[in-house]
């Protein structure tokens, strides 16, 4: 089973879309298909944007077997179209509630170990959805995120990424890891038989220990999916895009697997993030936040006027 991401993994605005890349894509999903094998798109696009992009991509010859859209939506090619496969459809929709319960619970953990004060932070922000610190050093930084890693207890709900004395932590999207489960249970797959590439961080999920023991990513992935893909020992491409995507299968399935991170680490896919920098743009929200709160009471003070005043 071959799953891919298909924004930036496989479609992208660049030289690499084209050319022998392209080619050897197609013979390898062909290879696959051919021999039994399944090719899944997990995309975060809905089905009507994916059937519009996909002929961009290029390879009218070959189409995925199985699609995942947007929410988990589990769609089977059938001919040239799709067929919604509705049964296992709602089980993805029930199992991303439960999963979305644990993520609220490990974030709420997470953020009270910030606010006990156990380890000295710079700066940072602790909200419901990220949860981003500048520790005083380095070993301070490993330390408040290993308290983090704990409250998972082995699962791969939420990403926690650490840089120098950086941390990053925010939750996992679980739609793509849940729907490719439901597959491999459907269709007899199980791990082992399982390569999955993807570029972003709601692929991460893809990259589960239980879902896929091969794995990989292109040059253009974010921090922490290469993070996530080092961990596992998978690919990290020196291609981008589709380029990047042939590369990996070339390397897991012919045994020449690199996991040597190959890009310069930012804090949430941006820039390079220094101390001051984060302090400065933690500052720069809070007065944000002020001008935004007195212009709502003045706007509401204003309509009252008018209002009395008729």
């Amino acid at each position: 089973m071959l799953a891919t991401d298909f924004d930036g993994t496989l479609m992208t605005l660049g030289a690499e879309q084209a050319g022998p890349s392209l080619e050897s894509f197609k013979e390898w999903v062909s290879d696959i298909q051919v021999n039994n094998g399944v090719w899944v798109v997990c995309t975060g696009r809905d089905y009507s944007s994916f059937r519009l992009a996909y002929p961009f991509l290029e390879c009218p010859e070959i189409m995925p077997d199985f699609l995942i859209t947007r929410g988990g939506r589990v769609f089977e090619r059938n001919g040239v179209r799709f067929r919604f496969k509705a049964l296992m459809s709602w089980r993805v929709v029930a199992k991303r509630g439960r999963a979305s319960r644990r993520i609220k619970q490990i974030m709420g953990q997470s953020r009270r170990v910030v606010a006990s004060g156990v380890e000295p932070i710079v700066a940072g922000e602790a909200g419901a959805g990220r949860i981003r610190l500048c520790m005083a050093d380095a070993d301070a930084a490993k330390r408040i995120a290993g308290r983090m890693e704990r409250f998972q207890k082995k699962e791969n709900l939420v990403s926690v990424c650490v840089e120098g004395d950086r941390v990053d932590v925010r939750p996992i999207a679980q739609s793509k890891g849940i729907a490719l489960g439901e597959l491999q249970r459907q269709l007899g797959f199980d791990a082992t038989e399982t390569l999955a590439v993807g570029d972003g961080s709601n692929d991460i999920s893809m990259f589960d220990e239980n879902l896929a023991q091969w794995t990989g990513c292109p040059q253009n992935a974010g921090h922490a999916v290469v993070q996530r893909i080092v961990q596992r020992g998978g690919h990290v491409a020196l291609g981008k895009g589709i380029s990047g995507t042939v590369e990996v299968l070339n390397a897991c399935l012919l045994g020449d697997v690199s996991s040597e991170p190959v890009l310069i680490p930012t804090m949430g896919g941006g820039m390079p993030c220094t101390t001051d920098l984060l302090a400065r743009r933690m500052t720069f929200s809070r007065i944000r936040e002020a001008f935004l709160g007195f212009g709502v009471l003045a706007t509401t003070l204003y309509v009252a006027y008018r209002l009395l005043a008729l």
